[in-house]
């Protein structure tokens, strides 16, 4: 509700400096309002693709399809038709670029869709800071659930993760920078 009150505010500011009409705000408006379109993925979308590929939900503001890139040492790069670029590993989020509020995690190797403790090394960027995150891994009945808590600062974040019964991420919903909404990611492989 704050974001939308300063979106309505900057677009009022935007309009007392000079002339611009309500057909060019309306679209910003109505994002700020109803959020972006969702795209439906059925059978036909998904035979209909040559790649793996997930779609990715920003908070309200933003969807859009990435494509499988490459995998290496079980990193996967998702990349859309922008450039964007999310990496994952074993579906959790480790690295995005070209993000407004891009992340990158340092020693990721010890998350696990086993129950567990981790302690993680992360750099945010905008703001450009250092931190470390402990991560807590609890399982539920076809989740894995991993609750963070980011020292020295105590932002807590509670990250889902669904696996298929191959072990391959299907759905998670994570967080990753204090400044960003969550970022939901269904995943499907070829």
């Amino acid at each position: 509700m704050i974001s939308m009150i300063k979106i309505i505010f900057i677009l009022i500011f935007i309009t007392s400096c000079g002339y611009v009409s309500f057909t060019q705000i309306r679209p910003s408006l109505e994002l700020a309002l109803f959020g972006a379109d969702d795209i439906n993925i059925n059978q036909e979308y998904i035979d209909a693709k040559s790649y793996s590929f997930a779609k990715v939900k920003i908070g309200r503001t933003a969807v859009a399809i990435l494509s499988l890139a490459s995998i290496e040492d079980e990193v996967f790069l998702w990349i859309s038709s922008n450039g964007i670029r999310i990496y994952t590993y074993h579906g959790k989020i480790i690295k995005t670029e070209g993000l407004n509020y891009d992340y990158e995690m340092i020693n990721y190797s010890g998350f696990s869709k086993n129950p567990g403790n981790v302690l993680y090394n992360v750099m945010l960027y905008n703001p450009k800071v250092f931190i470390e995150q402990e991560s807590k891994i609890s399982l539920s009945q076809s989740n894995t659930i991993e609750e963070i808590t980011t020292l020295p600062f105590r932002w807590r974040y509670t990250n889902t993760y669904k696996y298929d019964q191959q072990g391959l991420v299907v759905y998670s919903k994570q967080k990753v920078h204090p400044n960003a909404p969550e970022i939901e990611i269904d995943f499907f492989y070829k």
